[in-house]
């Protein structure tokens, strides 16, 4: 998808890779098992929906809105992601995250160089990691972790503003797997 262009409702099955180059424009893309997306720099995915096993990449200063990431479907943004929701997928963010709702155990993991703002997490999981904190800003988002639910957020001193009605919301570092499924 080059420059100038706008493709809307596809399907990418096993095998196949869209690459939304600078100044391309995607709407409504399905990733099946197998497919993937790419979203370079200046790239636009709006509405795309990562199925079991699909996989998304948003490249730095790439763009990717209204995003549903379904149960083992992935995503990874080292650019800017909004609107998310992650229902029972994942979401790895290097850049930057906004508007994110973790639902249905999805899980997902902020690296030292992302954020992650505005989150509402409803039984699902989220990994902020210790370099994040400082990019980090959770005074707006909206917890109710459920029966399953964790938060991990490495703060020795986290806002307690921040609305949980539910669930653990952790101050210390918990290593992967250690507190997931649990």
């Amino acid at each position: 998808v080059t420059k100038g262009m706008v493709v809307k409702n596809e399907v990418i099955s096993a095998g196949e890779t869209q690459v939304v180059w600078n100044g391309g424009k995607t709407e409504n893309i399905i990733v099946n098992a197998g497919g993937r997306q790419l979203v370079c720099s200046d790239g636009v995915s709006k509405g795309t929906v990562i199925n079991a096993l699909g996989f998304q990449y948003v490249d730095r200063d790439g763009f990717a809105f209204n995003t549903i990431i379904k149960e083992k479907g992935v995503q990874h943004s080292r650019g800017i992601s909004a609107d998310t929701t992650i229902s029972g997928g994942i979401q790895s963010v290097t850049g930057s995250a906004f508007r994110t709702k973790i639902e249905n155990r999805g899980i997902q993991l902020v690296d030292w160089t992302g954020k992650s703002v505005y989150v509402e997490i409803k039984n699902g999981i989220q990994h902020v990691d210790k370099g994040s904190i400082k990019n980090y800003n959770y005074l707006r988002d909206k917890i109710d972790l459920g029966k399953k639910g964790i938060r991990n957020v490495y703060d020795p001193n986290p806002n307690p503003l921040s609305k949980i009605k539910k669930g653990k919301h952790y101050k210390a570092v918990i290593k992967l797997g250690d507190g997931i499924g649990k």
